[in-house]
């Protein structure tokens, strides 16, 4: 649970010249504001860029564009540019003399510009990107081979060339690029041409569609390329995916083409219109700050992430799909029709979150996909209870700064639930509403009124009560169940729907209630009532009579965003027979109700392991049980008491258990070798024992072991051991990260050694690395410094982390002005001094109201950062409260 999103906002420090008139009031700043943007579009329509792009410098690009616009009246305007040179300047055919640039935009003064056709030409250079904005130059250690690609949203494109760059600017795009000859260049359309240069090739690309700034891209270097087609409703789309030469044995393009093409032929129906652009590149790029990006016709992906040295497990193949899935649906959702300005960005995200989840359940062999959902809405339900909550549909984001800070929870996985609800509520209707708004709105920009009205038209339903209570307003509700029987049937069955004080909205829900009885040794769900309500209290007439249920669950299939309440009597068999709930989701679902539970102080710490031990350890299904272990995992080295010997002594007790059962369970699955790879990999989350270190290290060595493994750990598994064993302070464990780097000196092993490393147990260790962190940031990748991050204090290591919580604060603010905003989220997110203890709490208080010049995103993450404490401060105390409650 640690950190219920990452707000991303990067910012750097530039000198600036004041040229002295207004530039319409904008401040010289890395950051453009509503009112900035509305002031422009206004102004500004039918704009084109014609770029001319020099990739074969080493440590920058050179580039040309022209800029061709209509502008409605003479007026100043400004054309971002961020970081770069301004080498020449015309508007309009005349030479600008006194080059009006300032670091972070061009001044385009309103007596050089005309009502009608304007065209401004810019000559420029640029540092290439080490931060992975803008346009990105990674150099592969192994072959010496080369990678750009760019990542732009929501306010980057103008860090490779000036653009007006805002979403409701849409804009056509022509280009050429000159690359070394060995290079592939890849953008939103196929080239035309390339031409054979003396020392180099010009890729000629044509004119592409209209669509905004931050969806085009530039992608070039020394990728390794499949190509496919998909054939989808008569029409032929070319295919192509890409990754780095020496990562290119461990991709299995079948995979990745066969999802590709299902999820063409799945959104093409569910949209009601086709795909809208000439070709489908993914790119699988390394050092990429984000899971993937929806460029048009060229998806970026996270290699680290997608790409398994080793046999993927159901579980990432599942990862997989989803994210492609969800990059997909941003076609239609983002590219096609964009939000006008970054307050609607939940039209882009929270619809291909939650189209995604549709397409890869019902399209592919991952059918437990919603239960996948139900997991990261966990994360949701949690930010949505914390001072940062705020609505789906922001009412308004004051700019770009602010834009990166919605890139969370709320938006994508409340806002995915909360279309499914409206899905559930519509019926066949929402398809049908989905085709009239891309027919109606295809290349346009779009506010949640427009996508409001299109769905209520198609319904014939009046939404304007659900957009009021559902996307602008936050916090969410809980429902429970009241239930009487006599003679064994039932006399009364109610709903019960609460708010909070400080938000008491009350909603309408459409949900299914879920009645249970035993069958045969196992708990089935004999009945099912669909139910709509909207006040505080619905009587369900149609249950009265019924057989009486031995357990009731209001939410099933978890089409509602709802916290649930467990009746007693439901909650006694949960605690007793979860593990013999015959529904796999509904098991689910239970899991992530006493997880909350115990987050919300209704369970303690040591009650919800004892329930993992008698209902847990027995799940078959992959996706639950690696949900049920990462909670153990999260609450043994996060949530639970060490400060004292005797909690030190509890938790012990409990990690040596589950050592064991992992142990235990390995032996049991030796013929099933999905299996027993991931209950070797709990293991190795858990591990602390030295004999289990031992263990581990002779695995690592190839040698025999008591676990009778049917399989060899892959590369990605052996970092995890060696992970493990550096954190734990094994004595060999610096001797076999050496030895593994020599097998493997890969991109990927580097930075898993240098997170292995930062982890060790040593203060002169911790001291080192801190001063990479803090000092040294600019002398490395932003991947390395990431590694060390999180590394850096496993949670078994308080007492080190503790001896740095001045200098994290010390520090801080200098680093969010230097490195950057992202940089210092990324910081706050990892290493941020949090002990559970009142002492965290005040001390992220008080910082908080004395660094009153912090950026927006940066407060944000601090108080995360508090709330996170303060839940577990409470979770402890649950457990002071009850420690009859011991280990077993």
């Amino acid at each position: 649970m640690r950190f219920f999103y990452l707000t991303l906002v990067l910012f750097f420090s530039t000198g600036c010249v004041d040229w002295g008139f207004s530039d319409q009031g904008r401040s010289k700043k890395d950051q453009l504001t509503f009112e900035e943007a509305q002031t422009r579009k206004e102004l500004i329509s039918n704009v084109e860029y014609d770029l001319n792009m020099d990739l074969t410098l080493k440590d920058k690009f050179k580039g040309r564009v022209e800029v061709r616009f209509e502008l409605a009246e003479k007026e100043d305007l400004t054309l971002d540019f961020f970081g770069g040179k301004v080498l020449a300047f015309e508007i309009n055919g005349k030479s600008v003399e006194k080059k009006k640039y300032n670091g972070f935009y061009i001044s385009l003064p309103k007596k050089y510009l005309k009502k009608g056709s304007n065209s401004v030409f810019v000559s420029f250079s640029h540092p290439y990107s080490n931060d992975g904005e803008g346009l990105y130059k990674y150099v592969d250690v192994k072959d010496k081979n080369t990678y750009l690609y760019t990542q732009f949203e929501p306010y980057r494109a103008n860090r490779m060339f000036p653009c007006f760059d805002q979403p409701n600017l849409k804009a056509r795009f022509t280009m050429k690029v000159q690359a070394p000859k060995a290079w592939e260049v890849v953008t939103s359309v196929r080239e035309v041409e390339t031409v054979e240069k003396e020392n180099h090739q010009e890729w000629i690309f044509p004119q592409s569609e209209r669509f905004s700034t931050y969806t085009f891209s530039l992608h070039a270097g020394d990728y390794q390329i499949w190509e496919n087609v998909a054939e989808v409703n008569g029409r032929e789309i070319p295919l192509r995916l890409m990754a780095r030469k020496s990562l290119a044995s461990y991709v299995v393009p079948e995979e990745w083409f066969g999802l590709t093409k299902t999820a063409f032929d799945f959104f093409e129906d569910y949209f009601g219109y086709p795909y809208p652009y000439q070709k489908y590149d993914q790119l699988i790029v390394p050092d990429f700050n984000f899971g993937a990006m929806e460029n048009v016709g060229a998806v970026t992906f996270n290699e680290d992430r997608f790409v398994t040295k080793g046999e993927k497990t159901r579980e990432e193949k599942r990862k997989l799909a989803v994210t492609l899935y969800h990059e997909m649906a941003h076609m239609w959702f983002g590219n096609l029709v964009t939000m006008e300005w970054w307050n609607d960005l939940w039209l882009n995200e929270s619809f291909a979150t939650y189209s995604s989840y549709v397409g890869v359940t019902e399209s592919t062999e991952f059918k437990e996909g919603w239960a996948s959902l139900n997991s990261r809405k966990q994360a949701a339900y949690l930010l949505d209870q914390s001072e940062n909550t705020h609505a789906i549909a922001t009412d308004q984001v004051h700019s770009t700064d602010e834009a990166f800070a919605s890139f969370d929870a709320i938006t994508y996985r409340k806002g995915g639930s909360a279309l499914r609800q409206l899905s559930f509520l519509l019926g066949k209707d929402y398809k049908k509403g989905l085709a009239l708004y891309f027919s109606r709105f295809a290349g346009q920009n779009t506010t949640l009124k427009d996508f409001i009205a299109t769905m209520a038209e198609a319904s014939g339903r009046d939404l304007s009560t659900w957009d009021e209570r559902w996307l602008k307003t936050a916090m969410h509700n809980k429902i429970e169940t009241y239930y009487q029987c006599e003679n064994n049937k039932i006399t009364n069955f109610e709903i019960y729907q609460t708010g909070t004080r400080e938000h008491p909205m009350l909603r309408t829900h459409k949900t299914k209630v879920a009645l249970l009885r035993p069958y045969g040794g196992v708990l089935k769900v004999w009945k099912t009532k669909t139910v709509e309500f909207s006040g505080e209290r619905t009587y369900l007439k149609s249950l009265i009579g019924k057989a009486c249920p031995s357990m009731v669950y209001p939410n099933y299939g978890d089409y509602d965003f709802v916290k649930v309440v467990l009746d007693k009597k439901s909650l006694a068999q949960v605690k007793g027979n979860l593990s013999n709930i015959q529904d796999p989701f509904l098991r689910s679902l239970l899991w992530s109700d006493l997880w909350m539970m115990t987050v919300d102080q209704k369970m303690s710490l040591n009650e919800y392991l004892e329930m993992v031990e008698f209902n847990g350890l027995s799940e078959q299904r992959p996706d639950l049980l690696t949900k049920i272990w990462d909670s153990v995992d999260e609450v043994l080295k996060f949530y639970y008491p060490s400060d004292t010997d005797e909690w030190k002594l509890q938790r012990n007790i409990w990690v040596k258990f589950f050592e064991q059962a992992a142990i235990t369970r390995i032996v049991e699955n030796k013929d099933k070798e999905e299996l027993q790879r991931l209950w070797f990999n709990n293991l190795v989350k858990v591990s602390e024992s030295d004999s289990v270190l031992k263990t581990l290290a002779e695995v690592l060595k190839q040698r025999r072991t008591n676990l009778e493994l049917s399989f060899l750990a892959n590369p990605d598994q052996r970092w995890e051991i060696l992970q493990a064993l550096s954190r734990n302070g094994y004595p060999q464990a610096t001797e076999l990260i050496a030895s593994e780097l020599k097998k493997d000196p890969s991109k990927r092993s580097r930075l898993s050694a240098l997170h292995a490393k930062a982890s060790e147990p040593d203060l002169a260790v911790k001291q080192k690395y801190f001063k990479k962190l803090t000092q040294e940031h600019e002398e490395n990748s932003f991947g390395e410094m990431k590694a060390v991050m999180k590394g850096i204090f496993p949670g078994n290591q308080k007492d080190l982390h503790k001896d740095f919580t001045e200098a994290f604060y010390d520090t801080l603010a200098g680093l969010a002005e230097g490195a950057g905003d992202f940089y210092a989220n990324e910081m706050i997110e990892n290493v941020a001094p949090i002990f559970c203890d009142q002492d965290s709490s005040r001390k992220l208080q008080d910082y908080i109201e004395a660094k009153k010049s912090l950026n927006f995103s940066v407060v944000k993450s601090l108080k995360a950062a508090l709330y996170e404490n303060e839940i577990c401060k409470g979770m402890r105390q649950k457990m002071k409260i009850k420690k009859q409650n011991q280990p077993i």
